[in-house]
């Protein structure tokens, strides 16, 4: 693929509705995503439109594949009411299941 790569995911899901996860980047990574989802209960909506101001747009500029995995936004990020109490936590682990198996996809399979 490349020597050079950023992945980003959003690890502080809010929503309690669907488990939908947006993925942006790359044609090959967001279909990498979707490969290794497998089992994993996310729905994912691929995009490969960049999104300014996103985590990963100085990437993107930079023409390093980047991939941004992350469940929604929400009204109160990084405010004081952004508290742990409003983390949809079954979310969170399917999305930290997710990070898991894209990076590992991403390092050749290898176990830590």
């Amino acid at each position: 693929m490349t020597d050079r790569l950023e992945h980003n995911m959003m690890f502080a899901p809010r929503y309690s509705g669907p488990a939908t996860c947006d993925v942006v980047g790359p044609a090959e990574l967001v279909d990498l995503v979707a490969v290794v989802r497998g089992d994993i209960p996310l729905d994912l909506r691929p995009s490969t439109e960049a999104i300014r101001g996103a985590d990963q747009w100085t990437f993107f500029t930079r023409d390093i594949p980047a991939v941004n995995i992350g469940c929604g936004s929400f009204a109160d990020y990084h405010t004081p009411r952004d508290d742990a109490d409003r983390i949809d936590y079954e979310l969170l682990e399917r999305n930290t299941r997710l990070a898991y198996a894209v990076t590992l996809e991403l390092a050749g399979g290898r176990e830590p």
